[in-house]
């Protein structure tokens, strides 16, 4: 009740809820139950995501220091993410959004150096979703410039009726504007067009 009456993002209300829906022995479920006090502040409920896959999980890591695990999660992530580069071709049929009159463009993350690079430049942790979206399961868009530097993410997950399962953010995750919202918004069509027509069921990705 604490997490509602402060009003968080809604992206935080989203993980926090997944989280609390788990089986009680979920180590990340039982993590944010431990050390609900960390957990329960503006800056650190933006990081709730991290704790959502368990597949890199570390021993005993539901009774680490928040701080601690994450950097422990980040770490297996960046070793397992940081070998060869790999293309989702799936992705290709998806057209970039139109530059606006900022020069800016809503652009699909077609790699997994690309998710790296956006998630470093954001100081987020994007490349957390790297396997999901190798596997057809999400899909990464970011608003860049023309040199390719990112201003803000999202994140979709196939199926989903017309929402982001992750809203836009800026750099720490901190929630964009009302405009950039809707700026995002107006890709989900491409998204949801591209879905219909099977390309998130196709797994095909070259190196």
């Amino acid at each position: 009740r604490d997490y509602w009456a402060r009003g968080y993002h809604d992206g935080c209300m989203e993980h926090l809820v997944r989280l609390l829906s788990q089986p009680q022995d979920h180590p990340g479920r039982m993590h944010l139950i431990r050390f609900r006090d960390y957990w329960n502040d503006s800056v650190n409920v933006m990081q709730l995501d991290e704790l959502t896959d368990p597949r890199d999980w570390p021993l005993d890591g539901e009774c680490m220091q928040p701080r601690q695990l994450l950097n422990t999660l980040r770490l297996a992530e960046k070793q397992a993410v940081e070998g060869e580069d790999m293309h989702f071709s799936y992705l290709d049929d998806v057209a970039e959004g139109p530059i606006g009159e900022d020069k800016l463009q809503l652009q699909v993350l077609r790699s997994r150096h690309r998710i790296l690079d956006v998630a470093r430049r954001l100081k987020n942790c994007a490349s957390m979703y790297s396997r999901q979206v190798e596997g057809g399961e999400y899909v990464l868009v970011a608003l860049v410039d023309s040199n390719g530097k990112p201003h803000a993410l999202a994140g979709w997950e196939p199926g989903r009726p017309g929402v982001w399962a992750h809203r836009p953010v800026l750099s720490l995750n901190r929630p964009a504007a009302a405009e950039t919202l809707s700026r995002f918004d107006t890709f989900l069509p491409r998204l949801r067009a591209a879905e219909k027509d099977g390309v998130f069921t196709r797994r095909g990705q070259t190196q």
